[in-house]
This record gives structure tokens, sequence and C-alpha cells, in this order.
């Protein structure tokens, strides 16, 4: 290939590569559009990609002030709230998520999604009592897939306290066998055995 060749080639999966982001955010955007009731976890999951999207094209800012806005205008909206909540995670606007957390649990505290949040904003700034009891109540308030405790996983870890650690990714293992789930049951056991193999050392 010429040097021609070469830079042409790029050129042209450099042209593919914002072509397929675009397509990607408008199918995105379509997807954000439909009601939220009919079909809230997908609707839920595809709020996340769409957040992520724009962190993976560098306009966190720009989603972020996107979310503000939604948040303005739909004030009694938990799930606004709460993708607030992630994109200023991912952006480790830390002390910002905390704010918006804490005033979120006052207005939304049945809600086991913020609770998560809030729990992963509370490790981030080294709070972990808090965390473990915005995790725990997640859990007593019913979370979709033992996500309460595959945060608690990680928590437990971060703090040293492998034993913790090692008996949660058990419990989860049972959870999901008893569902019928023997892939995740089995993804269990296997991080299970990693964290029994600090405990040994």
């Amino acid at each position: 290939m010429s040097t021609e060749d070469k830079w042409l080639y790029g050129w042209i999966h450099m042209y593919m590569m914002n072509y397929c982001s675009d397509i990607a955010v408008e199918w995105y955007d379509k997807a954000v559009s439909d009601d939220p009731n009919d079909d809230p976890e997908n609707y839920q999951l595809a709020c996340m990609q769409r957040i992520w999207m724009f962190f993976l094209l560098k306009k966190e800012d720009e989603i972020i002030s996107e979310l503000r806005e939604k948040v303005k205008s739909n004030p009694d909206n938990p799930r606004e709230t709460d993708n607030l909540l992630i994109a200023l995670i991912w952006a480790e606007k830390y002390d910002d998520a905390y704010n918006l957390f804490r005033d979120a649990i006052k207005k939304f505290p049945d809600d086991w999604r913020i609770y998560i949040h809030g729990g992963d904003i509370a490790k981030e700034l080294k709070k972990y009592d808090e965390a473990l009891e915005y995790y725990n109540r997640a859990g007593e308030i019913g979370t979709y897939f033992c996500d309460e405790m595959d945060c608690k996983v990680g928590l437990y870890e971060e703090m040293g306290e492998y034993e913790k650690a090692y008996n949660e990714c058990m419990k989860m293992a049972d959870i999901y066998r008893s569902r019928g789930y023997d892939v995740e049951a089995d993804m269990a056991e296997k991080r299970a055995e990693e964290i029994k193999r600090k405990i040994e050392k």
C-alpha cells in the first residue's frame, strides 16, 4: 500500500466512525422518546447507554447540562434525577452527586436505584458505613437483579473485608441458582473463589 492508500484507508474508517456514532445517537434518541412505562427496565438501560454514548464522544458537559434541565422540568420524576446521578458519577463529580443524592432520597425514599447510586457515591467518597447503609436500604426496597449484593461485594473488597465479600458472593450464587440463572451463579462462584484466594494469602 502506498502512503496515499494508507491515509485514505484511515480516512474511510474515520468517516465510518463518525457516521456510526451519529446513527447510534439517533437510535438512542428514538429509544428514550418511547413511553417509559411500556418497558421500564429497557427504557432505563437505553437512558444509561445514551449517557455513556455522550461520554464516549467527549460531550460530558453537554449531557450533564441536558439532564439538569430535565430534572428541573420534571422534579417529581425519580428517573430523571437518577440519570443525572449516573452522569455525575461517571464524570467523577462526586460532591455534586452526593448533594443531589441527599436531596433525592427525601423526595424518593422508596427508589432502590437512587440508593444503589448513593452507595456508589458514598464509596467513592470513602464514606463506607454510609455506602453499606444505602446498599442495604436498596435491598430492603427490592432491587432488580441482586444489585445491592453485587455492590456490597465490591465495597467489602475495597474495605479489605474479604470474608464478608466471599459470603455475599456465595449468597448471590445461591439466589441465582434458585432462579435458574446458572451462568450468573457460576460467575458469582468464580468471583467468590478469587476472593477466597485473597483470604488464604
